[in-house]
């Protein structure tokens, strides 16, 4: 019987020493790291059992590792449906949202239905070694989730923008039927009509379109545009993300004890406050002061 690439992924980490869990839902697979050395060879081996290329793999770190993964805008309740209002009431003033407002506004803390993800593990490891205490002082495991992604889908997008412009009558129906209503009146067929593939969030790159913003670059900053979902005999409005992208995530768990270590790492390589908010005087001074704080104990 032919083994299927969970299950060779996770021989893999048990022959490299890394520690792993075996997921219950089986929709995830899950490691511990402790070392550079061991996240270089998780991503070795989701490229070669998975098949996740360079381009296909996106990172998204969380410094703590039980948080829900959703949109900004789906996290405050009843914010959702002020969701055209905020993005028109922006500078310049728009009749109609786009997806450039979308990731302005991102970019500058607007809530908004973009997910935060990155190309470059190490920024990603960065975010996921940000302190996160709890209540006994000790810190929280942070996360790193590689994501397999569909990037730039035309479909996914208009789709996303569609829901936004009709958020009333979406709010009233299923998922299933506002896609069709939105396949009947943009002309096509709804037989046989795939609707999953509406519900595979699609990564938009923010730097690829020849920035100028410093802090976009050096992130590599991308993000996942969330569809929603409007079927209220479950919860509401809330995004598909977490229920059905899962299955296409590798976790890799950074322990809380380790993140100093990690951090310490990535100062080696440039990566720091100074790095991933460049021109910010305050994440220039908050980088400073750490880092004399901690010449300063090194020295007593």
């Amino acid at each position: 019987m032919k083994k299927c690439n969970r299950t060779l992924f996770n021989e893999f980490l048990e022959k490299e020493n890394i520690k792993y869990i075996e997921n219950p839902s089986k929709t995830m697979c899950k490691c511990f790291v402790e070392s550079f050395d061991d996240i270089k060879k998780v991503l070795s081996a989701t490229n070669d059992i998975f098949g996740w290329n360079d381009e296909a793999v996106r990172f998204r770190g969380q410094s703590y590792d039980r948080w829900d993964i959703e949109p900004s805008i789906a996290r405050v309740k009843g914010l959702m449906k002020y969701e055209k209002s905020m993005l028109l009431e922006l500078s310049p003033p728009k009749t109609e949202v786009d997806l450039e407002r979308i990731i302005k506004a991102q970019h500058y803390g607007l809530p908004t239905r973009l997910i935060d993800v990155t190309t470059d593990w190490r920024v990603a490891l960065w975010f996921a070694c940000q302190s996160f205490k709890k209540n006994n002082g000790e810190e929280h495991n942070g996360e790193i989730l590689l994501m397999k992604s569909v990037v730039e889908d035309d479909n996914i997008i208009n789709y996303a923008l569609w829901q936004i412009e009709n958020y009333d009558f979406v709010q009233r129906e299923t998922s299933e039927n506002s896609i069709r209503k939105y396949e009947s009146e943009k002309g096509k067929t709804t037989e046989n009509l795939d609707i999953k593939r509406y519900f595979i969030p699609c990564v938009i790159d923010f730097f690829g379109n020849e920035t100028d913003d410093a802090r976009v670059k050096n992130q590599k900053a991308c993000g996942i545009l969330s569809i929603i979902n409007t079927n209220q005999s479950k919860r509401g409005v809330y995004s598909l993300f977490s229920r059905v992208y899962k299955k296409y995530m590798v976790s890799i768990i950074i322990p809380g004890e380790l993140k100093k270590y990690f951090l310490d790492e990535l100062e080696k390589e440039g990566i720091n406050h100074k790095y991933i908010y460049p021109n910010s005087f305050e994440h220039e001074c908050k980088y400073i002061k750490e880092k004399y704080i901690k010449m300063l104990k090194n020295n007593e």
